[in-house]
């Protein structure tokens, strides 16, 4: 909500601007390592546990913007 609204004031405001997101704070750091050998140990099924791990080794997204939308582009994981 926070960044919409200052998209809207820089919109309506200036002709120009540059934002940049630092959003690592705003999710939990993840060991991912960690959370797929424990639902292992847990006995998820294999097939699940593989949908997972395509999810989140092969992430892909694109930004919409103004009824326009980027080309798709891999989200990186570290």
């Amino acid at each position: 909500m926070v960044l919409k609204e200052v998209i809207a004031y820089y919109s309506k405001h200036c002709s120009s601007y540059c934002i940049m997101l630092d959003a690592t704070k705003a999710f939990d750091r993840v060991n991912y390592c960690k959370l797929f050998q424990e639902l292992l140990d847990r006995a998820l099924p294999r097939e699940y546990l593989r949908l997972l791990l395509n999810m989140y080794a092969n992430h892909v997204t694109r930004v919409s913007w103004n009824g326009m939308c980027s080309v798709k582009f891999s989200v990186k994981t570290v």
